[in-house]
């Protein structure tokens, strides 16, 4: 397979990643707020209000920066090469910050929402807290990967 078309699939796979993403981001938001309104604690409608708002970040987050264009074909191969690098890096610094502006704002809530460890869901808490850590190493474990590819295409 050529660069151009392995390329061209791991863009698609990117976007429709994104879409997927973005589509359920915006499917639960409003749910996650009408939750946030009728929750029975304080606590737990700050939970809910906060996927909210991690619902909202996701969705702006990709819409935003993850619509990024692939160089175009006709590109001489120094110059198309430099752009596939760029495009790579750009992949690459959206995954490794996901801990922060996709992960960190939805696990909060649930933690709050289950009451962390004091709550006596000691169970569910250590879940919620799996769950994101797993979250963490998939988004950093794909910026390793597409780092290499870029290391790969810049050599």
């Amino acid at each position: 397979m050529d660069m151009n078309a392995e390329a061209l699939e791991l863009d698609t796979a990117i976007r429709s990643r994104n879409t997927t993403e973005v589509a359920v981001a915006l499917v639960l938001l409003p749910v996650m707020v009408g939750i946030a309104w009728s929750a029975p604690s304080l606590v737990q409608s700050a939970g809910f209000a906060l996927m909210a708002v991690g619902c909202m970040v996701v969705s702006l987050v990709l819409g935003l920066y993850g619509r990024i264009e692939l160089p175009e074909a006709h590109l001489d191969e120094a110059t198309w090469r430099s752009r596939y690098a760029a495009y790579l890096q750009r992949q690459v610094k959206l995954l490794s910050s996901a801990p922060l502006w996709y992960v960190a704002p939805i696990i909060g809530g649930m933690v709050l929402v289950v009451g962390g460890p004091s709550s006596g869901n000691v169970g569910m808490f250590m879940m919620v807290v799996g769950f994101g850590l797993g979250l963490c190493v998939l988004n950093l474990n794909e910026a390793r990967k597409l780092a290499a590819r870029r290391d790969a295409v810049a050599a």
